[in-house]
């Protein structure tokens, strides 16, 4: 005697003979082209958004004060920072690489300014007036450099250094005032920028 067909078997050999016929076959193709249609409008209509405001808590003063600064003063955007790490940040070619770096990064359409304390542009100017640090070492220059406690206030945590005094990341802080922190798309475009 031949084994009986179980349940399963039988409604799947009836479902796949309901499939094949061809007015099944064009409900099916036309259902699936109409899902698409309305999946791909539905995508269409999304709006990308994001405002760092939307992570603080509910009725945070934060909020008020981004704002009231947004609207009342002169300069806004966003505020990157230029980290320079694992180069050799005493070697004259590297700080002149460094110093061009910042520059063409400057001269995109999104920054509106040099950084206003970057440590090498202040560092080459105190040793160039400075004859008695004309003879030291780079490292050594630096120390007293950083012992001048307007630099050390400025640039003391922008320069990270190793116990022999070799800096391992140094940093300068910078603005790109033509980019709007609620925009992503021009938040993106400045990333991109950069690679250029």
């Amino acid at each position: 005697a031949e084994p009986k067909e179980s349940f399963i078997d039988r409604f799947m050999g009836w479902y796949g003979n309901f499939l094949m016929q061809t007015w099944v076959k064009v409900i099916v193709l036309l259902s699936f082209l109409a899902l698409l249609g309305g999946c791909a409008y539905s995508a269409s209509q999304l709006k990308q958004a994001f405002s760092f405001t939307d992570v603080l808590p509910r009725g945070s003063y934060i909020v008020d004060a981004f704002y009231r600064s947004r609207d009342y003063s002169e300069t806004n955007g966003v505020n990157p920072e230029i980290f320079f790490r694992n180069v050799d940040q005493s070697d004259p070619d590297i700080q002149n690489q460094m110093e061009d770096y910042v520059n063409q990064l400057v001269a995109t359409e999104q920054f509106t300014e040099q950084p206003a304390f970057f440590w090498l542009r202040d560092f080459k100017t105190y040793v160039a007036n400075n004859d008695t640090l004309q003879s030291m070492v780079f490292n050594d220059q630096l120390s007293v450099f950083l012992g001048e406690s307007v630099y050390y206030d400025l640039y003391n945590d922008n320069i990270v250094r190793d116990d022999n005094g070799n800096i391992k990341v140094s940093r300068a802080e910078s603005r790109m005032g033509n980019v709007n922190q609620e925009d992503v798309q021009e938040a993106i475009k400045a990333i991109e920028d950069q690679r250029a």
